[in-house]
Formats: C-alpha cells, structure tokens, sequence
C-alpha cells in the first residue's frame, strides 16, 4: 500500500484511548448475513451487527471500524459496496434505519466499545442525485466516478458540516478515510479534517482520524514491515501507530516467509499483535468481493479434495475386490 506522507496545519491531538485500542474492521453487509446472501451482496443490517457486539467484545475486541454506513451500490462487479457511494447523507436503507444505527453505536458505547465510521473521500458514482443537483461540486475521475472539487469552498463547506452533524447525531468516535484518491490533492483532502475533528472536540466529540494512504493520528497500515522482534521495532515516533493484520491491502503478506502460516509462526505473530506497542487492526473483510473470491477459491479446492476422495474410494474398492478374488 503506499503510504504518502501528509502534513496538516493544525490537526488535532490523537485521542489518549487509541494507546490500549484494539481495532476490528467489519462489513455490516456481510459481518452477519442472516437471510443468506439476501439479494446477491449479503443479508446483513445495522440490527445484526449489534446482535454479535458481545461476541465482539469477548474476543478482546474495544473498536470497531464500521465499513459500510452511507448509501452504496452495485457499481463495481455488480456487488453493492459503500465505496461506490450514492450519497454520504444518509445510512443505507439496506443496512437500516438513522434510528438503528444510532441504537448500534449507543449499544457498542455500553459495552465499552468505540465506532469508527467509514468516509469515502473521492467521490461518488455519477447517478448520484449530488452530481445532478451540484455539478459544480466535482471535477474529473477516478474509479469511474464523479470527484469531489476540494477547491470549491461551498463543497467544502458542506463536507465539513455533514461530518460533524455526523458525529454528533450518531456519537461516532472517529473516522476511517479512504483513499484519498480522486483528482484532488492529499492536502486539500486531509486538511477538511482539521476543521471537523476541532470542531468536534470543542463541542465534546474527541475523534479520531484514520487514514488509508497517509496518516493523521494513525494510518490503516502504519507499520509497512512486519517482524518477530518486538524489542527491535518499537520506534517511539509516531506516538501511536497500527499493525494491519489481514490479507487485503498487504496486512499479512508485509515482510518475508509464508503468509499461510503467517510470516512463519502463528504464534509468534499473534503474541507480537496482541502483547506488543502497535494497535492491532484486525479485518472481517472490505467488500463482499473479496469473500465472493475467497469462497470461489474454497469451492475449487473443495471439488478438487472431493475427486481425490473419489479417486481414493476407487482404488481402494479395487483392492478389496483384489484382495476378495485372493482369498
């Protein structure tokens, strides 16, 4: 992933609970699927998440990044995805209602578990009714979308309004950004941010801010490199910084040795994650693409372990008949 270094002017400081954080990235869509696959893109709602909270908090789990809250769509390979965004207004009605998300954060708060929210921050896909009503809001694009224009100040505005409204009315304890990558610098994208996250503070709503490629307080992977020596890693700049465990964007596949026995010991990798000074970021997966490639992957292996068991069952019939003609 690469990792592009961005300096604000006024950021504000990294919330003192990222030091004992332990992140768990899910996708409501899919994280619980209790009708099945429900229309093609998993069956899952903010009502199903808060259903496996404990589950969550049990497994030692203190933060979840929430991937998967506004509007989405099917844009991309016909799977619905919150990155190909519709709007960033409202919740997916898929997912559930304003009043169901809030009783998700509300319940994740009860167990003493914060919610970072996604926020997509290049833009949004061009049937989007904000690209009909504010043309002028959007210049170029990337994925196949309609950008933002950073450098329009009434977007601006708006962008910095709609996240604190967010934060407030929802109780969101931080944002993940991804990207940025759309037409607009790094700069004009992250520098918003200031302005959101210091006008939440004053109003009592400290967040935090993740970045995908570039840091604020942290960055989804800060760590780049991955080792057994936790003694040798530990680096006091920056102050807080994570280690993504996972096999989307690197995660696991950083560094040297075989990343089906994760970098050569499970246990060594799972000690380091949990015992050592970077904040775990642990992921369910980022988009049903992803386990739509893993499970098709599981099904050929499946079939391929099920014509050698075939194949064994053959031959060792043909041996009993042998051995019975023997006798």
């Amino acid at each position: 992933m690469a990792h592009i270094e961005v300096k604000t002017e006024n950021p504000t400081p990294s919330p003192q609970w990222l030091k004992n954080a332990v992140i768990y990235e899910l996708n409501p869509k899919t994280f619980t699927s209790p009708d099945g696959e429900g229309s093609g893109s998993g069956s899952g709602t903010f009502r199903s998440t808060k259903e496996k909270l404990e589950y969550l908090k049990e497994l030692g789990v203190n933060t979840i990044w929430l991937a998967g809250v506004t509007q989405g769509s099917e844009f991309f390979s016909g799977f619905w995805t919150v990155y190909a965004m519709v709007t960033p207004e409202y919740p997916d009605e898929e997912l559930g209602s304003v009043e169901e998300l809030k009783e998700l954060v509300n319940e994740a708060h009860k167990l003493g578990i914060r919610v970072i929210a996604e926020a997509v921050t290049h833009g949004v896909i061009f049937e989007s009714p904000l690209v009909q009503k504010h043309p002028d809001w959007f210049r170029g694009s990337e994925w196949g979308m309609a950008d933002f224009d950073y450098s329009n100040s009434k977007f601006r505005q708006w962008w910095i309004d709609l996240w604190i409204k967010n934060t407030i009315e929802f109780g969101f304890d931080g944002y993940r950004l991804d990207g940025p990558n759309g037409v607009s610098s790094f700069e004009q994208v992250l520098s918003v941010w200031d302005e959101i996250a210091w006008e939440c503070r004053n109003k009592g709503h400290e967040i935090v801010i993740m970045g995908e490629n570039s840091r604020y307080h942290i960055r989804q992977c800060d760590r780049d490199n991955f080792s057994h020596d936790m003694a040798a890693d530990f680096s006091p700049n920056p102050q807080y910084a994570t280690m993504q465990i996972s096999c989307h964007d690197e995660g696991i596949l950083m560094g040297e040795g075989n990343y089906y026995a994760l970098r050569g010991s499970r246990f060594k990798f799972g000690y380091c994650a949990v015992f050592g000074y970077n904040i775990p970021l642990l992921w369910q997966e980022k988009s049903l693409m992803q386990t739509c490639i893993v499970l098709v992957n599981c099904r050929k292996r499946f079939m391929m372990d099920l014509k050698r068991v075939k194949k064994l069952i053959s031959m060792m019939i043909i041996m009993i008949h042998q051995q019975e003609a023997g006798c």
